[in-house]
């Protein structure tokens, strides 16, 4: 099965706007499994995760009945410094599973909470990066990544002792949610496309509506953080349905150039087309997750 096979029966609807973002939903079901959030789990307290004393991994233990889903770039905050992940997965039920990992708090490895807790979503930007990396190592460039962190930081005009990228979404969290707040997905919705006058920041898609529902909260404040460094920088322009169709034609033309090691169920994709560079999560079931970035 090719990457057009997997997302033929989506559909783009009509874009909303978030003021200098708009969002351009699509609908349609891919498969319908479903799974448990890890961010969601942690907070109940269904799951944990724990340092493994390196900077680039973590353990993640399920003692649930369900398959847990965790998405590229999903934060997990606290113990001895706030990381994310650098690749969706889906960790079985009653198990545990080594997380890879990348910092995004370069200035603190210290501590007495002994868990991570749940967080949001990079930005865009960043999991791009994360992205790039992998396809010319095999292995995410832990500089680049904290300098991207700094850049940031330092672009939204925000002071952290640490260095933290939490603190970019905490420090702004009132203008986020009146600038971009107010939108929820219908119940068809199963991904969006991300657009800001500069042009397309990504595109996420995900099984079902049921699970794009419960991460949408998280995408949202990540592309809400590259939308408002691109306000603050005074970027001005247009984007017409024409662009957008042209866009999802070209993110269609994607193809998988290499398989990826992965952990827990199913394997990542690496995908490259026309201007595009992107990952997919794939099981036995079909396509659990993507994501889409301007190369």
């Amino acid at each position: 099965m090719t990457w057009r096979d997997l997302i033929e029966n989506l559909e783009l609807k009509e874009p909303v706007l978030l003021g200098n973002l708009m969002v351009v939903p699509l609908e349609g079901s891919l498969n319908s499994r479903e799974f448990g959030l890890l961010h969601l789990a942690l907070e109940e307290g269904r799951a944990r995760v724990r340092e493994l004393g390196m900077v680039e991994k973590v353990l993640v233990e399920n003692p649930s009945l369900d398959d847990l889903f965790v998405l590229e770039g999903e934060e997990l905050l606290g113990a001895r410094q706030d990381r994310v992940a650098v690749s969706s997965a889906v960790i079985p039920a009653r198990e545990e599973l080594e997380l890879p990992v990348v910092c995004i708090e370069e200035g603190r490895w210290a501590g007495d909470e002994p868990l991570f807790r749940g967080g949001y979503v990079a930005h865009p930007r960043l999991r791009s990066l994360i992205t790039l990396s992998i396809r010319g190592s095999g292995k995410v460039d832990q500089q680049k990544v904290w300098r991207e962190v700094e850049r940031k930081l330092t672009s939204l005009k925000i002071s952290s002792a640490t260095g933290s990228l939490h603190h970019s979404f905490t420090y702004q969290e009132g203008t986020l949610e009146e600038l971009y707040g107010g939108w929820n997905p219908g119940e068809r919705v199963t991904g969006a496309m991300a657009f800001t006058p500069k042009g397309l920041l990504c595109c996420d898609i995900l099984a079902n509506p049921s699970l794009f529902s419960g991460e949408w909260p998280g995408l949202l404040k990540g592309y809400a953080l590259d939308a408002l460094e691109e306000r603050i920088r005074g970027r001005r322009g247009k984007m017409n349905w024409q662009r957008i169709a042209e866009r999802w034609e070209r993110v269609g033309k994607t193809k998988l150039v290499r398989r990826l090691s992965s952990r827990g169920k199913g394997e990542e994709w690496l995908l490259e087309g026309p201007g595009e560079i992107g990952r997919a999560l794939i099981t036995e079931d079909g396509l659990i997750y993507a994501s889409i970035h301007p190369a």
